[in-house]
């Protein structure tokens, strides 16, 4: 071996020594977090798998996790991804919550992000065109994002909110707090209102919304008691997550089977909120009941055939929240149950047991 290739070789071992003393240095002092982010620039942090991403107000009184299709795949018409990226939008104006983006597809959670939302992006394969599981959802919500609000929830990715979600969410922890509850779950009916125009309209996104909600009480349109497009419900409400039946977000029916299960429960103080929040959907024109005979909802109807429920009405709930004097939101009793009321919920009582 040649003296040249010698030096070349000690100086190259020294050089290699001195880089990973570097690292371990790092490493032992903390910094291994800013090489972790020059590895990934903050542009991509967003697409790091099983990661919340953001920044969530602890002055919030709910966090919302959302699940959108995405804007390049899935089928979605151009109308519908304006739709998505104004109702996106709209999220950030909402007082009192946050809401998280969660999905696999980077772009969308790189335009969630842009737009200010926070985002979690989900491992494996799962994409909301394949199917969510709804308890995987749930169990996002409650487990893996930043426990900052009291309460938890999931909505649907057309549904907008004003500041009565703040009003009501607050109202009803009050409630409980008198009452000694220790567990809330709510949820109401939607109010249908045509926005195409606001949609596709050059003005900004608060004065769009601001046009969309003054429609509500002249135009809006209240929708059926069997769909419920939210649920918001503190991290002590007593459902085993893990034993719901593998329905997918975007499909029909899981919405009226976790209702019917909330209602059932003997220990779980459901609420209706349809009187005193407004949860806001823009009309799909032709295209209303498109879900209905989506590929999400065959997988739904297969799931039910051995997953019976009932009282999946938000009639059916055991309280229900009412406009008061003021301005205020009060509670007063809903409907009445008889003590078997779990009796069609078999199989998920099962799995309970054994939690």
């Amino acid at each position: 071996m040649t003296r040249r290739r010698l030096v070349f070789l000690l100086v190259f071992t020294l050089l290699v020594t001195a880089l990973f003393n570097i690292q371990l240095l790092q490493i032992a002092s903390g910094d291994h977090h800013g090489d972790a982010a020059a590895a990934v620039s903050s542009e991509d942090t967003v697409c790091v798998e099983n990661r919340f991403a953001g920044r969530l107000k602890p002055s919030a009184v709910v966090t919302m996790v959302v699940a959108p299709k995405s804007l390049r795949r899935m089928g979605l018409s151009e109308r519908d991804a304006n739709r998505l990226r104004f109702v996106m939008q709209t999220w950030v104006t909402v007082p009192g919550a946050n809401f998280v983006v969660v999905s696999n597809d980077c772009p969308l959670l790189k335009l969630a992000a842009q737009y200010g939302l926070s985002t979690f992006r989900l491992a494996g394969n799962t994409t909301a065109a394949l199917g969510i599981p709804v308890r995987r959802l749930l169990t996002i919500a409650q487990n893996a994002i930043p426990a900052v609000t009291p309460l938890v929830g999931f909505c649907n990715s057309d549904i907008m909110f004003d500041a009565s979600l703040e009003r009501t969410l607050r109202a009803l922890i009050g409630h409980a707090a008198k009452q000694q509850w220790d567990n809330l779950f709510v949820t109401g009916r939607r109010i249908n209102v045509d926005g195409e125009l606001v949609v596709t309209s050059e003005r900004s996104v608060e004065e769009r919304l601001a046009t969309l909600l003054g429609d509500v009480p002249a135009k809006g349109q209240l929708f059926q008691d069997d769909a419920q497009d939210y649920f918001v419900l503190t991290r002590s409400t007593p459902l085993v997550f893990a034993c719901l039946p593998r329905f997918v977000v975007g499909g029909i029916v899981f919405d009226n089977w976790l209702t019917g299960l909330a209602n059932s429960h003997p220990l779980v103080n459901s609420v209706d909120a349809t009187a005193t929040l407004s949860a806001v959907h823009i009309n799909h024109g032709t295209h209303r009941h498109e879900s209905q005979q989506s590929f999400l909802s065959n997988i739904n109807r297969g799931v039910l055939l051995d997953n019976p429920y009932s009282r999946g009405r938000t009639t059916d709930c055991p309280w229900r929240a009412a406009p008061s004097a003021g301005g205020s939101v009060a509670v007063v009793p809903g409907a009445i149950h008889p003590p078997d009321r779990m009796e069609p919920f078999t199989n998920y009582v099962a799995c309970a047991a054994k939690r």
